[in-house]
């Protein structure tokens, strides 16, 4: 919980020069100077400013070039530090006890008390000479605790994040030397967004700009921001993406736009489960498994998005509307076809009647059922894929689930993990995730918060060996419908799947309004497929997004069936970046946090 109300946070696009150590201090101290008269409160320089940053052709310069936490550089941050009552943040690489050929890739984090500690990179991707940081940092401060991340920690892990929230953290910390390269804006920003809006946290993002090697060989992209969440959207409070000058840049954040709760009390908050999940992929890795996986084919299936208006509480129409889709589909020869959500039924919650049932308890079916067996046959007639959302009664639940019909006459279904709002009330959640071995790959199944909300399941969906996420969800807007916001909601939550876990997405999102005077029973449409875009492929940072036309007005607002051809280029995961046994240990100390916190909640007053 925030202890006031705002709190001023600066920071740098820096430009750090290699071999000129000395001239870099200086311009830090000006910048810190100039931050003072601006009355900032916490301050962060990018990775590496201090020296220059150094990838795995400068290893003698790197350790060199390190300091301890009491080194001179730290020592100069940290007496400004104090004389100011500032927080500063600044990348260095930090001496390794007793070993000479080895540094961190830090963070140096001067307290306004003038204490130095340090934040070592947990996922480094400079070379041989950078060692691997083992545990997460979160500062305690005067406006609540902040947790710290360096580049690949933020970009390519989000489970830190989480932990960070889940722990009480207000704000993020991104120390970053990215260089400029044809898919930076989409990289960053996507990251950074994704983050903001998917945890409620500010993030503080310091980038290195400018040149970079003793040459210039290097060129940094800069882009470094503030972002602040808002209700329903993010907002960029200082600098933004493809801003590339040097300078100081400022933002007085309100603080009350930050829910005080903890992710941690969050009923849809699952640490335990995430704890589960990611001891099983630890124990592959230490059996000797690699979870790194490549796409087998290149062409993948031709899938229909459908982004529908169902009827409430009518089966029968609905699923007419449904079998003419799929009759459309079998013209346009594919060989897969989404639905959201609930589109069997319709999704909004209703106060039942006298008998006191809901609509899904009596609209609920088992699979096999009478709905699933029809569409089966039609499933089984044109060799197709069939996936909807439905209420399904198992064992005497009722659960939100994804019906998946097989060509070849199986049926599966998927329950859905992540209830929240008025679901709860009717809806048991899942526990287990679905994976489906096809003749593209493995695919993994979602819905709604699984997805929007919750990396983690599709994370371990990506370290299974899944490339493609079949997503269905039934997403509101509360009553306050935004059309111009929505491909960025969409576009950020589920193309953060693609570019950094290396899978298609297939979001089918329902459409319009169900219920009179139901803020929640109005959906958006902006189904979108994603797949990476091949024509600019980086082999590095990896392709930007291609939304296969799917965000664009006005399709994203109407009633539509998508046809893509995805295309399965580039996609697969890269464990590289992946540490699951790390994960697996914080979320098993969350998870004992979480149920101290409940009963302290229980417990008589």
């Amino acid at each position: 919980m925030y202890k006031k109300q705002s709190v001023n946070i600066a920071v740098v696009n820096f430009e750090a020069i290699k071999e000129n150590k000395t001239d870099n201090l200086n311009r830090m101290r000006k910048y810190i100077n100039e931050a003072h008269t601006k009355n900032v409160q916490v301050l962060v320089f990018p990775e590496m400013s201090l020296a220059g940053y150094c990838s795995s052709g400068d290893s003698e310069y790197a350790v060199a070039n390190a300091e301890s936490t009491d080194g001179p550089s730290a020592l100069v941050i940290s007496e400004l530090a104090k004389k100011f009552e500032m927080w500063i943040v600044y990348g260095g690489t930090e001496t390794v006890n007793d070993d000479l050929k080895h540094a961190y890739n830090s963070a140096f984090i001067c307290s306004p008390e003038g204490k130095v500690t340090s934040y070592r990179k947990i996922h480094p991707v400079e070379g041989d000479w950078c060692i691997s940081g083992q545990r997460l940092m979160m500062l305690d401060t005067e406006w609540g605790l902040m947790g710290v991340g360096i580049s690949q920690d933020t970009y390519c892990s989000p489970e830190i994040a989480r932990i960070y929230r889940a722990n009480g953290c207000i704000a993020y910390l991104n120390l970053s030397a990215l260089e400029s390269f044809d898919n930076f804006q989409c990289y960053y920003s996507t990251h950074l967004e994704h983050l903001v809006s998917r945890d409620g946290m500010i993030c503080a993002s310091a980038n290195l700009t400018g040149a970079g090697g003793p040459n210039g060989s290097n060129k940094f992209a800069g882009g470094s921001c503030v972002i602040s969440p808002i209700p329903h959207y993010i907002k960029y409070m200082a600098g933004k993406a493809d801003n590339t000058e040097p300078g100081l840049y400022t933002a007085g954040v309100d603080l009350t736009s930050i829910s005080p709760e903890s992710l941690i009390t969050a009923t849809f908050f699952k640490p335990q489960l995430y704890s589960e999940l990611y001891q099983e992929l630890a124990d592959k890795v230490s059996s000797g498994r690699k979870l790194t996986y490549t796409s087998t084919v290149a062409k993948g299936p031709r899938v229909a998005n459908v982004q529908c208006v169902t009827t409430w509480g009518n089966k029968a129409a609905n699923l007419r509307m449904m079998i003419q889709y799929i009759e459309q589909a079998a013209k346009e020869k594919t060989d897969m076809i989404v639905f959201p959500e609930m589109a069997l039924t319709g999704y909004a919650y209703s106060e039942p009647a006298d008998d006191g049932n809901t609509m899904q308890f009596k609209e609920s079916e088992v699979l096999p059922g009478k709905s699933s067996n029809l569409l089966s046959e039609y499933a089984q007639k044109y060799g197709m894929y069939i996936i909807y959302g439905f209420p399904e009664i198992k064992n005497r639940r009722i659960y939100n689930s994804a019906a998946i019909l097989s060509p070849d006459g199986k049926q599966a279904s998927f329950q859905k993990i992540h209830g929240i709002l008025d679901e709860i009330k009717w809806a048991t959640d899942g526990t287990k995730p679905n994976m489906l071995e096809t003749e593209w790959g493995k695919m993994g199944i979602s819905i709604c918060m699984d997805g929007h909300n919750v990396p983690e399941l599709g994370r371990y969906y990506a370290a299974n060996g899944c490339t493609i996420l079949i997503h269905l969800t039934a997403t509101n807007y509360g009553g306050q419908y935004n059309p111009s916001k929505l491909p960025w909601y969409r576009q950020g939550r589920m193309g953060s799947y693609t570019i950094r876990d290396g899978m298609a997405v297939v979001s089918s999102n329902l459409l319009g309004k169900e219920l009179e005077n139901n803020p929640f029973a109005v959906y958006g449409g902006s189904s979108v497929t994603i797949t990476k875009h091949t024509k600019t492929n980086n082999p590095r940072w990896g392709a930007p997004i291609n939304m296969n036309g799917t965000n664009r007005a006005p399709y994203m607002t109407e009633p539509h069936m998508y046809i893509t051809n995805l295309d399965m280029s580039g996609l697969g995961f890269d464990s590289s970046q992946f540490k699951p046994q790390l994960y697996a240990n914080e979320y098993k100390k969350l998870e004992m946090l979480k149920k101290a916190l409940l009963t302290k909640a229980d417990s008589p007053k």
